[in-house]
């Protein structure tokens, strides 16, 4: 009985502060229904701006798809102007070819609301919230900026898909964690379409962010867009081969963590490793090359890394494996092969890893 009360006091205090969070950012972005819109979708990507140089990697691999329905790509960077941002932005959008690219900055107030808290997914959120205000198509789809596309045909597929099966979302996977099961049939918000109509006339942008609250009986953490999912529209989702997609994940939200302790203790998933390397593709040459000796002239706990210190104590074998893996595959799409500064690189994060089991061990 006493774990039972704990329990619901452990939840209680959750639920209490995300609804002082949901307040205080309540107002932070708005839009209007949805009267007219042109057939197609429009593939939106929120960007730390510190990463816009990755940017330049994931448009160029997304503007590559045989997709005629892609119509526009609305890259959302999580600053206000600078001349050094515009600059990059510039080249960005010089990357998009023929598709229509729309840059857009936050306002003075979202920087400082975004900045004042200093999580991952209120900006995931804000970002992706400024983009569906300013779409215009039918649908979008969420493209995460550390997914990249390899194969040529993954997109039209899924949007023919979706539109044939009348669907208001269409992702990837189920989402599986923080209490929600599989076979509850909500999905993941990685390259997910979504009916743009529906949702801006079905709910407000604060209704797409995080919440504690119940499903199914159990006590659950919603993620960006689940809670939408439970109260309107259908819900349905389909594996992208992942021979097909590179896509480590939690890049951005690990950067966001390490901006915001300042000292860092990476988890045995360690995705920070990744950076330098999509910023040195994206434009910056020689961060690789620089990363490598870093890793090789410091401590394995007190690493500089991207203006801060991190730990990387924990990585494992299994995780430094599945990043050769990845990079490798991307390096075989790009250039035939991996790149001998790419492979001392990788060769420098291996001599870190530690034998124990990875959170995110797997190579596929």
């Amino acid at each position: 009985m006493q774990g039972k009360y704990s329990n619901i006091l452990i939840f209680a205090a959750a639920f209490l502060k995300r609804q002082r969070l949901r307040l205080a950012i309540a107002k932070a972005v708005s839009w209007s229904k949805l009267t007219t819109a042109q057939e197609g979708y429009t593939a939106i990507v929120g960007c730390k701006h510190e990463m816009l140089l990755v940017a330049n990697v994931t448009i160029s691999l997304l503007v590559c798809q045989k997709s005629p329905n892609l119509r526009k790509i609305i890259l959302v960077v999580d600053s206000v102007t600078t001349p050094e941002l515009l600059s990059k932005a510039a080249k960005v959008a010089g990357s998009a070819g023929s598709i229509p690219i729309e840059v857009l900055f936050y306002t003075s107030a979202q920087h400082a609301l975004a900045r004042s808290f200093q999580l991952p997914y209120l900006y995931s959120w804000l970002s992706w919230c400024i983009g569906i205000s300013a779409a215009g198509t039918t649908h979008i789809m969420l493209q995460d900026l550390d997914a990249f596309l390899l194969a040529d045909d993954i997109l039209e597929d899924r949007y023919v898909a979706m539109v044939n099966q009348q669907l208001s979302y269409f992702g990837d996977s189920a989402y599986n964690a923080n209490g929600i099961l599989a076979t509850d049939g909500l999905v993941t918000t990685w390259e997910l379409f979504i009916d743009l109509p529906f949702l801006r006339e079905a709910f407000e942008p604060i209704d797409l962010f995080n919440r504690v609250g119940f499903h199914g009986g159990r006590s659950v953490d919603y993620d960006t867009l689940l809670w939408c999912q439970t109260q309107k529209g259908k819900s349905g989702h389909s594996l992208i081969d992942r021979v097909k997609m590179v896509h480590p994940s939690q890049v951005v939200s690990q950067y966001t963590e390490l901006q915001r302790k300042g000292r860092y203790v990476a988890p045995s998933g360690n995705n920070l490793y990744w950076i330098p390397y999509l910023i040195d593709l994206g434009g910056e040459n020689g961060l690789v090359k620089e990363y490598t000796n870093r890793i090789r002239s410091y401590p394995r706990t007190e690493i500089p890394f991207l203006g801060h210190t991190m730990d990387t104590s924990a990585l494992s074998i299994d995780h430094a494996a599945w990043i050769r893996v990845q990079i490798g595959r991307l390096e075989a799409h790009l250039f035939g092969g991996i790149r001998q500064d790419t492979d001392d690189y990788l060769r420098a994060i291996e001599s870190l890893a530690l034998p124990h089991k990875s959170e995110q061990s797997r190579i596929v």
